[in-house]
């Protein structure tokens, strides 16, 4: 499955994806970076319910990891120093 094609609109799908991602890279980001990206999240009209509309996926799960971006661009992976 392609990057941009990332998750399924629903819960085991992005489980899936998102789980994808982490096992090929599992480094989680600092915690300023994930709390920066939920910030850009929740100010998201794609955001409800911890979820993004866009993709399906919870979105505190998923800002934790370098290896997965936002599905609209909103913020990329983080680059490992």
């Amino acid at each position: 499955m392609a990057e941009e094609q990332c998750c399924k609109r629903s819960l085991l799908g992005s489980l899936w994806d998102t789980a994808k991602s982490v096992v090929k890279d599992p480094v989680p980001v600092p915690d300023e970076v994930q709390e920066q990206r939920m910030s850009v999240c929740h100010q998201c009209p794609q955001f409800r319910d911890g979820r993004c509309l866009e993709c399906g996926c919870y979105m505190r799960l998923k800002t934790k990891f370098a290896e997965v971006e936002c599905p609209i661009g909103k913020w990329g992976k983080h680059e490992k120093s």
